[in-house]
């Protein structure tokens, strides 16, 4: 359960910091 919700955070941050790079 942890392991999925930190999976789903790490995704949304990533896909924010890329949207920040473009």
């Amino acid at each position: 359960m942890f392991s999925v919700e930190y999976s789903s955070l790490a995704g949304v941050i990533r896909k924010q910091f890329s949207e920040n790079c473009l």
